[in-house]
C-alpha cells in the first residue's frame, strides 16, 4: 500500500478511515493515509467515497522543492559572481 497525503480544502470537516476508525481532518489541514482509503463529509456521512490513489508529491511539497531549487540557483549565481570579482581584482 502506498502512503498519500489527504488535504481538506473544503470549508467543512472531513473524516478519513484510518486503521478502522474515522479520523477528522479539519479545513486547511492534511494527514497521511495508506491507499486505498475511505473518506466522507463529517456533517453528511452519506457523502462518502473511496480512493485508490497512488502516492505522489502534494502541492506544498512541490512548492517547497521549487523554492529550494530557486534558492540554490541564486546562491550558485552569487558564488560565481564573487569568484569572477575576485579573479578580476588580481
Amino acid at each position: 500500500m502506498a502512503a498519500v497525503s489527504v488535504t481538506n480544502d473544503l470549508h467543512a470537516p472531513l473524516e478519513v478511515k484510518l486503521r478502522g476508525k474515522w479520523q477528522v481532518i479539519y479545513p486547511q489541514k492534511s494527514c497521511d493515509v495508506e491507499a486505498p482509503f475511505e473518506i466522507r463529509l463529517r456533517e453528511s456521512p452519506e457523502m462518502k467515497g473511496r480512493s485508490h490513489a497512488a502516492g505522489g508529491r502534494d502541492r506544498a511539497e512541490a512548492r517547497e522543492l521549487a523554492r529550494e531549487g530557486k534558492r540554490r540557483q541564486e546562491a550558485q549565481q552569487r558564488t560565481e559572481a564573487m569568484i569572477q570579482e575576485a579573479a578580476t581584482k588580481k
